[in-house]
């Protein structure tokens, strides 16, 4: 069984080593994506902050008629008085051919007190201009350089197997089974404290397979917490079955998708943002939460709802910019679809919620962003050992004799 296990986690490792070690490296960045983003983009992202704010609709449907090639499907509420305000574009499809056209980005970004345009960019693509750098260090975190619903795919894929793996490598630093004469005195918790240890004087290989066992045990509970959580972020609807399998659980991300997207919905978003005010006023009453401020209002084509999304009190703390309490509207009828409330509802959004402002640094301010960027490093370190432990191996292997190519180190 243990051989089958160390051959298990051979394979999985450098299946997933070249994946682990970008998600690593890009996932420490990425922690203060915020700050980077505003630090080298306040010509987008920051604005000389004003009176009143404009007509954020009216201002939606006015970048919406500058270009006929984009929809203009959502807005982002601005947070902080010298925020911009953010909408989200795709391609806008034409009613004659059918064809999706190309506007060429999908963010675009005014002053919410002029309605000026301030610029726009297309998330992750890669230039080495300002705008675009770190949504493509981002992008490159979960979707590579692939198309980005093929790439999520990919990457949700190799978090399914890193999450296998990581329970694999756990089983793999328990102690060996022993005779009982040779246990006497050594309690199980004994026996395996020594997994958890780095052998002072030992070979610089020791100290190497040491460090990449010992340091993996330390993290491991992290590890397998990014692993689900990078499941759930990358292919939302498979993860939305599987666990509906067992509980309640509720995402308005991976609603059903329509066979036809819908152009032209008899709710219009003045009426959508009403509507969506009225029914969360409606559920905090319901499930007594406090609404703190609105986040977003989004129109789902595909689904054929729009999602209105606020801030409250049963969201996690610290969400920068975003809320994750929602209704979301039937785009055709204005009638109630979906509640989707972070926690204190379903068991399954709270942890699913948890989770993902964990994997998201999203929690417990700057210590633990400070932990998570650490983390990233970490593990693309242990990738890296575990390289080096195979690479060792196998060269051990290759120069001597079978009966003499034991290298590994007693685990």
């Amino acid at each position: 069984m243990r051989g089958v296990a160390v051959a298990l986690h051979r394979t999985l490792g450098l299946t997933l080593a070249g994946f682990l070690i970008i998600i690593g490296l890009t996932g420490s960045v990425i922690v203060f994506f915020g700050e980077l983003d505003e630090w080298a983009n306040p010509g987008l992202l920051k604005v000389q902050p004003g009176n009143d704010y404009v007509d954020f609709l009216a201002l939606r449907e006015n970048l919406q008629a500058q270009d006929p090639k984009a929809h203009v499907y959502g807005v982002v509420f601005p947070e902080n008085t010298d925020d911009a305000v953010t909408f989200f574009a795709q391609g806008a499809i034409d009613a004659t051919s059918g064809e999706y056209l190309d506007p060429g980005y999908d963010e675009v970004f005014a002053d919410p007190y002029t309605g000026r345009r301030l610029g726009h960019r297309l998330w992750g693509d890669f230039s080495f201009d300002s705008k675009d750098l770190t949504t493509f260090v981002y992008f490159l975190h979960y979707s590579l350089v692939l198309p980005e619903e093929f790439g999520e795919l990919v990457m949700g894929i190799v978090a399914l197997v890193f999450a296998a793996d990581c329970i694999v490598a756990l089983y793999l630093t328990l102690p060996r089974r022993q005779p009982r004469e040779a246990q006497r005195g050594k309690t199980f918790l004994r026996r395996w404290k020594r997994s958890w240890q780095i052998e002072r004087g030992g070979s610089p290989f020791r100290i190497v397979f040491d460090w990449h066992r010992a340091s993996g045990l330390w993290i491991w509970p992290m590890l397998l917490i990014f692993a689900v959580s990078g499941f759930a972020f990358n292919m939302p609807r498979t993860y939305l079955a599987v666990m509906n399998k067992v509980t309640n659980y509720v995402d308005t991300h991976a609603l059903p998708v329509l066979d036809r997207p819908v152009l032209h919905p008899a709710v219009d978003w003045d009426t959508a943002l009403s509507l969506g005010k009225t029914y969360m006023e409606k559920q905090a009453h319901k499930y007594d939460f406090t609404i703190e401020r609105p986040s977003s209002l989004i129109f789902r084509r595909e689904t054929g709802i729009y999602d209105y999304r606020v801030q409250s009190s049963r969201d996690l703390a610290e969400v920068p910019n975003y809320g994750y309490t929602s209704v979301a509207i039937d785009a055709m009828t204005g009638k109630l679809h979906t509640v989707e409330l972070p926690t204190g509802l379903y068991a399954a959004n709270t942890f699913t919620a948890w989770i993902k402002a964990l994997h998201q640094a999203r929690v417990f301010g700057l210590p633990y962003r400070l932990f998570c960027s650490a983390l990233g490093l970490m593990l693309a370190a242990l990738t890296i050992t575990g390289v080096v432990i195979w690479y060792r191996r196998r060269t051990a292997r290759l120069r001597r004799p079978s009966s003499q190519t034991n290298l590994s180190p007693e685990t």
